[in-house]
């Protein structure tokens, strides 16, 4: 008889625990899906780069420059293209509306988002772009990136999400805290695409709108 009453409480306490479980569970999802925004969908816009304002780089620096941004398309294209929310415009679709293009980013994304449907917009800027001298075990120059990235809500000007990174790959013996990554790349020097790619998959998963499974 007792062990049967101890059975019934049992199973009464785990039916309580579920129950709340399942009640905080909903309330977080509620909360959650309150503080998104929604997307009818994404706008892609060309990456860019620092040559497009700064006319002290030499021709060797905007060339530089100009692959990493290429790099940068290619990586947004392969992570984001196959989501039936994300649309792109390209660099001669950009030109084409160029007499309608204002000066200032907001209202460029803008622009593009309404010739695309899109009320949210993704940019991308290149600061740096360095790719590695030597090869993949030895090196006389490590590859280094460094670019920033904003999600805007084209209605509001809300910046929805933003991110920056910069690296210069360093040896585990240079930096103890880098072993973990080194382990990652198999201890090999990596190029600039692989750490623009590390960098883009690092911003991008911290952000809900953009992250992928």
């Amino acid at each position: 008889m007792i062990h049967s009453m101890r059975s019934v409480l049992l199973y009464l306490v785990v039916f309580l625990v579920v129950l709340t479980g399942c009640a905080r569970e909903k309330r977080n999802s509620g909360e959650q899906e309150a503080a998104y925004t929604a997307i009818t969908c994404i706008a892609v816009l060309p990456a860019s780069s620092t040559v497009d304002y700064d006319g002290s780089l030499n021709y060797e620096q905007a060339s530089i420059l100009k692959k990493g941004v290429n790099t940068m398309d290619e990586i947004l294209l392969a992570k984001l293209g196959r989501r039936n929310e994300v649309r792109f415009i390209t660099i001669d679709q950009l030109y084409k509306l160029r007499e309608y293009l204002p000066a200032e980013s907001l209202s460029v994304a803008r622009l593009v988002g309404n010739h695309l449907s899109c009320n949210v917009a993704l940019e991308t800027t290149i600061n740096h772009y360095s790719e590695r001298k030597g090869g993949k075990y030895s090196v006389e120059q490590p590859a280094s990136v460094a670019f920033r990235y904003r999600l805007l809500a084209l209605d509001s000007g809300e910046v929805l999400c933003h991110g920056e990174f910069k690296e210069e790959q360093q040896s585990v013996l240079e930096n103890l805290m880098s072993f973990h990554k080194a382990r990652q790349r198999g201890f090999a020097w990596v190029d600039g695409d692989e750490l623009l790619q590390e960098g883009v998959d690092e911003l991008f998963n911290k952000c809900s709108y953009l992250e992928t499974n």
